[in-house]
């Protein structure tokens, strides 16, 4: 929680706010109902829990799509915003064990953990048929309410979406729905991966009030304010906030957020960014309607980047690559 905000030279420039991370939710009262785990069981040999593996997940997402029964495996927010559409792409990345860079930041997202992430997340749509058409238009916030009015089974998202699923106003699963570790990949390399981007707040230096905006940060970053910050509905950033009975009592996913972030990974932060992001909204969205192929996606993807990259001087050293400028 101190990473992101923190420079090279070691300053901090800002405090962490309002935090993620992605968390894996699921329904306890469909995972819990003797009958389907019967009938899990006899069709695919093994007891219906919480998936460990990326293939485990697609067993289970296949078990509960049920359309005629407005149900569905699972949700994403696949709208094309450069938002959870990218992160997505991310999460089956890391999880499988790629990368976005290698060493000497050279594009290898377009590499075999690439493929498969990319071609996984294409598949939830056309081959697999486990998420419902409606979710191409749905961005994380309309997906995390999607969730929570009882049309899937399973889903992905920021963990202030498991606060959505508990608040009987919006919700209709409140009290069933369960929080865990994101899925990991198959493979040897495969790892319990989450992505984790947070608010910040900070001062611009061209503020006029900065000794009044310190006094406000300074307040709202105060355990008491932290916890307040929770019980709203928002995720606090303080391991007392995390670690609070009542938190966990109204929140659950307060349980499992620590764990969560034993192993979380984000964009890499560096002012291209931006532009790299857009670069991978355009692939997942090109991939995901089918004006391309998974592999023309991925390689057109890593040239533009490179070509971002190349032009920012990060290869200025002999063409190899001489890390960030």
């Amino acid at each position: 929680m101190r990473g992101l905000q923190m420079a090279a030279d070691g300053k901090t420039y800002g405090i962490a706010y309002h935090d993620g991370p992605e968390v894996f939710m699921y329904r306890a009262d469909l995972f819990g109902d003797r009958s389907e785990q019967e009938r899990f069981a006899a069709r695919f040999g093994y007891p219906l829990r919480p998936p460990e593996t990326w293939s485990q997940f697609l067993d289970v997402a296949h078990f509960f799509t049920r359309p005629d029964e407005g149900l569905w495996g699972t949700c994403v927010a696949a709208f094309p915003d450069g938002h959870n559409n990218v992160y997505d792409f991310l999460i089956h990345l890391w999880s499988r064990g790629g990368d976005l860079f290698d060493a000497r930041w050279r594009p290898r997202f377009h590499d075999r953990f690439g493929q498969e992430a990319l071609q996984f997340y294409v598949d939830l749509f056309h081959r697999d048929s486990v998420v419902s058409s409606e979710c191409l238009n749905l961005d994380s916030v309309k997906c995390g309410f999607y969730y929570a009015s009882g049309k899937a089974a399973m889903m992905w998202n920021w963990c202030g979406f498991a606060a959505v699923a508990e608040l009987p106003a919006f919700s209709s699963i409140s009290g069933t729905n369960v929080c865990t570790i994101v899925p990991r990949g198959a493979n040897p390399e495969g790892q319990h991966t989450s992505l984790n981007i947070y608010w910040v707040l900070t001062i611009p230096v061209g503020s006029a009030h900065q000794a009044e905006a310190y006094q406000f940060i300074k307040h709202v970053s105060s355990p008491a304010m932290d916890k307040i910050t929770s019980l709203a509905g928002g995720n606090g950033t303080r391991l007392s906030t995390w670690r609070d009975p009542e938190v966990r009592a109204l929140y659950p996913y307060y349980q499992i957020i620590e764990a969560v972030h034993q192993n979380v990974h984000s964009p890499p932060a560096i002012p291209e960014y931006p532009a790299i992001n857009e670069v991978l909204n355009q692939m997942v969205e090109t991939a995901v309607k089918g004006q391309t192929t998974v592999s023309q996606a991925l390689n057109r993807a890593a040239e533009e980047v490179e070509a971002i990259l190349d032009q920012a001087g990060y290869y200025a050293k002999g063409g190899e690559g001489g890390g960030r400028p």
